[in-house]
């Protein structure tokens, strides 16, 4: 698959927008409870909106015939705050060359994040590790994972 890797910008904020939320309602939001959904719905829109905010995060795009087909924003260093993939582009490499460019571009000895219940899998055959077991705040559940490098 033709995927070129480049930065996001501000311009791109919209699209990422959308391809979080989508993502997002799709696969996320069917996991959790009532207070969970509405939590993460709050939450989300801001979250992925900061994702072009080059001050707190560094965020890359993975980018098919000129459409935006994911993206990966990490902040101090190596903490990966959000990654998401179109659902047509799933099971297609591209999450994983996502983490490989962040790999590259932060030059990172390991990578933190909390994954969503139903990305644990995806993260585990990358070599990622749960730290601890499944959490819940504010009705969100999430698994605290590492990856050592």
């Amino acid at each position: 698959m033709n995927i070129s890797y480049e930065l996001v910008t501000q311009e791109d904020q919209q699209l990422i927008l959308a391809l979080g939320e989508a993502v997002n309602e799709e696969f996320v939001i069917p996991c959790l409870s009532s207070d969970g959904q509405k939590a993460m719905r709050n939450a989300r829109k801001g979250d992925i909106e900061q994702a072009t905010n080059t001050e707190i995060y560094t965020s890359i795009k993975a980018v098919k015939n000129g459409a935006i087909v994911g993206y990966v924003a990490w902040r101090q260093g190596n903490y990966i705050a959000q990654l998401y993939v179109s659902s047509k582009y799933q099971n297609q490499g591209v999450g994983r060359g996502l983490i490989a460019e962040m790999l590259k571009r932060s030059g990172a000895s390991s990578i933190e994040l909390k994954a969503s219940v139903n990305a644990v899998g995806f993260y585990e055959r990358l070599g990622f590790q749960s730290v601890d077991t499944e959490q819940v705040k504010n009705g969100i559940r999430y698994v605290p994972m590492l990856l050592k490098l």
